[in-house]
């Protein structure tokens, strides 16, 4: 039984996966764990089976981009949730500065790890 399938089984299973995967902070992850535990040992069993780094935010040791989907036009789409209802030149321009904005951020992360790995001492 794979993943989807436990978790079409409840609605509320599910928006508790949801919280699960987008927590930011273990104490939050860990409280919603417990609640899906109390209510599902099954399909917590079923993700304990999982490395917790491939399917949640908090024990990710890179960055994603704010989005957990390996679809490149899932996380745009997830992005651009409102952004979408702007005209085509508005819709554009977003798109642009948040390219813009993830690749600064990935590359000041990398000079940092970068420069503190090779600094001459």
């Amino acid at each position: 039984m794979d993943c989807s399938t436990h978790l079409e089984k409840n609605k509320k299973t599910t928006i508790l996966f949801w919280k699960l995967v987008r927590a930011y902070k273990t104490t939050e992850f860990e409280f919603y764990w417990g609640r899906l535990r109390n209510i599902r040992d099954d399909v917590a069993t079923y993700l304990s089976q999982i490395p917790r780094a491939k399917w949640t935010k908090v024990y990710c040791p890179t960055t994603r981009y704010d989005y957990m989907t390996s679809n490149s036009a899932e996380s745009m789409n997830a992005a651009s949730n409102k952004a979408r209802k702007l005209h085509i030149l508005p819709l554009l321009e977003f798109f642009r500065t948040l390219m813009q904005k993830w690749f600064y951020k990935r590359r000041m992360a990398a000079e940092k790890k970068y420069n503190n790995t090779y600094e001459v001492g």
